[in-house]
């Protein structure tokens, strides 16, 4: 899949899913609050940091105290944010991925018996627990880092030009080399994780068709039978699972 279609694609899912995160917005804006600032606290501490070593490569050990007492403060300061963010984004996506699994078991529910009875059981159950948690990085998580991290790279740019301007541009030089990595590094994690779920729903599905006919498959001692075929298809899902893993470390994507 090209990196456009990947892009359109994922703006699709968002569209699509954004009213459920609606109620949330309050929240939401509050975590872009926090984003920023923990980004001037990082900022002012790596400042103070700096100084720091200024005091002591000129011997102002009478300015130090001070000095590492605030940056303890900034520390904890930052903790505290850190903290109300992660319990904030939990809040978060449990409301989000509430709302999203309630509406699909009611749709689920008012479909006729005839059309139920058509859809594999274990692919419902994926989709009503893996499937809905695979959406929180395109509605909730990827909106909040975007913003996040231009906000990061704005503030420590500006930083950087401020303290060494040639050293910033050598910085800027390199960016197009990160850009062409994830170019090239994104369709191949998006098709690996599509193929991981895909497959991972095929073994629920197996799964849940050995629990609903387990005498059956007793009465004609198919057990070695079945057992051959989940782990077949267990094998699959953990190499694609592998795969868009081995991705990510390695390119950190």
């Amino acid at each position: 899949m090209k990196f456009s279609k990947l892009l359109q694609w994922q703006r699709e899912i968002a569209h699509f899913f954004l009213p459920y995160a609606k109620p949330d917005r309050k929240n939401i804006y509050l975590l872009a609050v926090l984003a920023l600032v923990m980004t001037a606290s990082n900022a002012f501490l790596i400042w103070k940091i700096g100084g720091v070593v200024t005091q002591i490569t000129q011997s102002q050990f009478d300015q130090l105290n001070t000095s590492i007492i605030v940056i303890a403060i900034i520390v904890l300061f930052n903790q505290i944010l850190q903290f109300t963010q992660a319990y904030t984004l939990q809040r978060v996506s449990l409301h989000f991925t509430n709302r999203v699994r309630g509406r699909l078991l009611e749709h689920i529910l008012q479909l006729s018996f005839s059309i139920n009875h058509q859809i594999e059981k274990g692919d419902l159950m994926a989709r009503l627990s893996n499937d809905i948690g695979k959406l929180l990085p395109f509605v909730i998580n990827a909106p909040l880092n975007l913003f996040s991290n231009t906000v990061i790279m704005l503030v420590y740019g500006s930083i950087l030009f401020w303290v060494d301007w040639q050293l910033a541009l050598i910085v800027v030089a390199m960016a197009p080399i990160f850009y062409f990595s994830q170019h090239y590094v994104a369709p191949k994690t998006g098709y690996a994780s599509r193929h991981s779920i895909q497959e991972n729903a095929n073994l629920l599905i197996v799964e849940e068709q050995t629990l609903s006919n387990l005498r059956g498959i007793s009465s004609y001692n198919s057990e070695q039978a079945i057992r051959d075929k989940h782990k077949t298809q267990y094998e699959t899902v953990s190499r694609w699972v592998l795969r868009a893993g081995k991705i990510r470390i390695l390119y950190n994507a």
